[in-house]
């Protein structure tokens, strides 16, 4: 499991990690920032991590594999993180938060790849 922060922050970590809670849990400590998404993805995709002004595309390999309560480590620097696209073999995905300042997200037939 993937996970990115607004703040450029990132890491992988082991689903056994992440216990499985009935009715009633109250939810449990995954990174100290806000979390911008989360992605299952394997060390062949791609992460594109599309931030406010700088972007960054880099191979799900190089994304460190560290603890759940682990901050994760500096994946992009002096950015906003937005929209985070993971793109792999067989898949693309599109991940993203919120709609920021009011401002509505479009992604454009241009903007999309379909994998056969």
């Amino acid at each position: 499991l993937a996970v990115f922060t607004k703040t450029g922050m990132g890491k992988k970590t082991k689903l056994d990690e992440y216990p499985i809670q009935g009715r009633g849990g109250k939810g449990l400590k995954c990174s100290g920032n806000e979390i911008v998404g989360t992605a299952l993805i394997d060390d062949t995709d791609n992460v594109l991590l599309v931030g406010v002004p700088n972007s960054i595309c880099i191979s799900a390999k190089d994304i460190p594999e560290l603890g759940r309560v682990s901050l994760g480590n500096q994946m992009i620097k002096n950015s906003i993180i937005k929209i985070i696209i993971i793109m792999g073999k067989n898949r693309f995905i599109i991940v993203f938060k919120k709609v920021y300042n009011n401002q509505r997200l479009i992604l454009k037939g241009d903007l999309l790849w379909h994998f056969p």
